[in-house]
């Protein structure tokens, strides 16, 4: 059960439940990147205006693997309470297929309803941006998801409670990407929505794999394959391109993607009530047994 991730952390106290780990969010999400990328800049230069490139997948690279290292040395605790199972292939495996179902049932209720346009787009000279674009993915995703479920989530559910720890921890993930470019109302509802859903799969799960996977492949798959913009991001080199149509952005997301429309909402509603339901029916069991 969960409550093994909780209370595998000995910190007690406001002080080291809730503002050091709010802290850490600074530290690992402007600190650390803004000196992996003057480090890596020195040897690797970014290309203006492109997402993807070897720097950026170094820069993500790195940034994961000084993140993990440093919440590890200030929480004091191990990888197994973060959510490193030891059956990570088959969690990885249900991840992403977890995460490509769900983007796949957006795009196609999108394309059915007419509020986008979807147009086959690969090129063969895309292939290395493709094969850049599945590593960086693979790192971002899993990256976000150890910041805001392994390690920010049990911390404030420690000291406020579960409820209000999804909820904080959501409200942290939903800010720190207000600053994307197209973010509004409906995009900053989505985000939230996205980080309780993730929430949801990490307290049922206990996986970081199981999360991190989904998330990486919800983000490659709106980007790369079906060519949405991912998060107001731009990515110009994808298999499909999806052209929202003008005047239907309430429902396409417009120029934030996919993540803007209420479709994504919707999505992330019923999601989070099978989750619940599927928490509900694990903790009766374990009640029980």
């Amino acid at each position: 059960m969960f409550h093994s991730k909780i209370n595998a952390i000995k910190a007690d106290g406001a002080k080291k439940l809730i503002w050091i780990p709010i802290l850490m969010v600074l530290v690992v999400s402007v600190a650390i990147p803004g000196v992996i990328q003057m480090i890596v800049g020195l040897v690797l230069s970014s290309q203006e205006g492109q997402l993807i490139t070897l720097a950026s997948v170094v820069q993500m690279a790195l940034t994961f693997f000084a993140t993990l290292f440093v919440l590890l040395a200030v929480a004091k605790i191990k990888t197994k309470d973060l959510g490193f199972t030891k059956n990570a292939s088959k969690d990885i495996s249900k991840g992403l297929l977890y995460g490509f179902g769900a983007i796949s049932v957006v795009a196609l209720v999108l394309v059915v309803l007419g509020a986008v346009n979807m147009s086959f787009n690969f090129r063969f000279g895309s292939i290395p941006t493709i094969i850049l674009a599945i590593v960086m993915f693979g790192f971002q995703g899993p990256l976000e998801e150890l910041v805001y479920r392994s390690y920010l989530m049990p911390h404030f559910g420690k000291q406020l409670g579960m409820v209000k720890g999804i909820l904080l921890s959501s409200v942290f993930f939903t800010l720190i990407h207000a600053l994307n470019p197209g973010i509004g109302f409906m995009p900053i509802v989505n985000l939230f929505l996205a980080s309780l859903v993730f929430s949801l799969i990490y307290y049922l799960t206990e996986s970081f794999w199981l999360v991190g996977a989904a998330h990486a492949v919800w983000n490659f798959s709106q980007g790369i394959i079906y060519g949405s913009l991912v998060s107001g991001n731009p990515i110009k080199e994808s298999i499909f391109t999806a052209t929202p149509v003008k005047g239907m952005d309430f429902i396409s997301g417009g120029s934030f993607g996919f993540e803007g429309g209420i479709i994504t909402s919707l999505l992330g509603i019923i999601l989070m009530v099978l989750l619940i339901s599927a928490i509900k029916k694990k903790n009766r069991a374990y009640t029980r047994a």
